[in-house]
């Protein structure tokens, strides 16, 4: 939950701010269900996978797709359904992101293959034995071309803050 939140807080502050919309973000899930967090508290979802496909695939694609996850990665790592959707946006130029421990899941969709990755140092061992062509760091975030990752906790607020600060100096 905390690295969910400290993702979407910040663009709904700097929404705040700014003083209109600039960021727009929604919630999905494989089903549109929501999806319980580790403490055991639902996160509603808005939007399912293929919808979400139709969107990546329209004019009208969101610049970024942030895959979120916690404890049970291993699970959702495996989903070849997720696996091919997360490749073929980040081929249509979606800017891809995993927060916390979603890394696993971009790196078996083969998106971190040659790339710099930011691991949570608690996974870092495990995921560079079963990752070996993922360049991975225990770092906060780090942004290797239009894959963005970090670590679990606080890590995506540093990361969002920065997005934010490219786009509004």
């Amino acid at each position: 939950m905390i690295a969910f939140a400290t993702a979407l807080e910040p663009l709904r502050i700097a929404n705040r701010v700014l003083g209109h919309r600039f960021y727009d973000y929604a919630v999905s899930s494989a089903t549109g269900d929501a999806v319980p967090a580790s403490s055991g508290v639902p996160v509603g979802a808005g939007v399912d996978l293929p919808e979400l496909r139709k969107q990546v695939r329209s004019l009208n694609r969101p610049e970024f797709i942030f895959v979120c996850s916690g404890m049970n990665v291993a699970h959702y790592a495996g989903d070849k359904t997720l696996l091919g959707f997360i490749r073929d946006a980040s081929r249509l130029g979606v800017r891809i992101g995993g927060l916390c421990s979603a890394a696993h899941i971009l790196a078996a969709a083969g998106l971190l293959n040659g790339k710099r990755c930011a691991i949570h140092w608690e996974n870092l061992p495990g995921f560079t034995e079963k990752f070996p062509n993922a360049d991975a760091y225990a770092d906060l975030f780090e942004i290797d071309g239009n894959v963005y990752t970090c670590a679990g906790g606080t890590a995506p607020f540093d990361m969002m803050v920065s997005l934010i600060g490219e786009d509004h100096s």
